[in-house]
């Protein structure tokens, strides 16, 4: 089983978060990697990628700092969750 990535539209106007290669349908292609996509220019498409990198990367992080603090009955160490959402907003920056 591959690990999780995106499902990028052939013409490179939209993508969606996946499990595996196998949630891609024919007019997409899979990517491990984000895509790239230097000519967003609304504040709208920066925030519905951001949110796509979020599901993907960084709230599993956080989700299992949750669950073990929660078991451990401890505080939550949100440092490794914080720096991948601080990576995410670095890589698709509000429009000015």
């Amino acid at each position: 089983m591959s690990a999780p990535g995106y499902a990028v539209r052939k013409d490179k106007l939209g993508f969606r978060c996946v499990e595996n290669e196998s949630g891609v349908s024919d007019n997409e292609v899979f990517s491990k990697e984000p895509p790239d996509f230097a000519t967003v220019q609304t504040k709208g498409e920066v925030q519905a990628r951001r949110r796509a990198a979020y599901s993907l990367e960084s709230d599993p992080i956080k989700n299992e700092a949750d669950y073990d603090a929660q078991a451990a009955g401890l505080e939550p160490d949100y440092a490794e969750w914080i720096l991948a959402v601080s990576a995410i907003k670095a890589r698709y920056p509000l429009p000015a």
